[in-house]
């Protein structure tokens, strides 16, 4: 099993990657969500990829998290509430996701890792 240390390494390497720029269809992230779960839609699709991006580290640290991998930041948010594995913004340390309801309506839009 990895280390936080391993999702930080992982999330680092891919520092300034964009989906404009991605030579395939859709995203690198959405390609792996697609292999990882079966659900073609997301390899080409070019969806939003935070959630997927955040499951891919977890996923190649070998970081087991509640809720992944996933696309979509509300389940990752039940998930976690349901594992009892949230903490407040105070206390959030390196590694730990971080979900944020940029559209005010109570559910989740993007996920980043801290």
């Amino acid at each position: 099993m990895g280390t936080i240390s391993d999702v930080l390494y992982c999330a680092r390497d891919w520092i300034g990657y964009s989906r404009w720029t991605d030579p395939e269809e859709g995203t690198v992230f959405g390609r792996w969500f697609a292999e990882k779960t079966g659900e073609p839609y997301f390899g080409t699709s070019g969806v939003p990829y935070c959630a997927m991006f955040a499951s891919y580290c977890l996923d190649w640290a070998g970081v087991p998290c509640a809720g992944m991998p996933s696309a979509y930041c509300p389940d990752i948010v039940s998930a976690g509430e349901d594992a009892g594995a949230t903490v407040s913004c105070e206390d959030a340390e390196a590694g730990d996701l971080v979900l944020f309801d940029w559209g005010g309506d109570g559910l989740a839009d993007h996920i980043g890792i801290v």
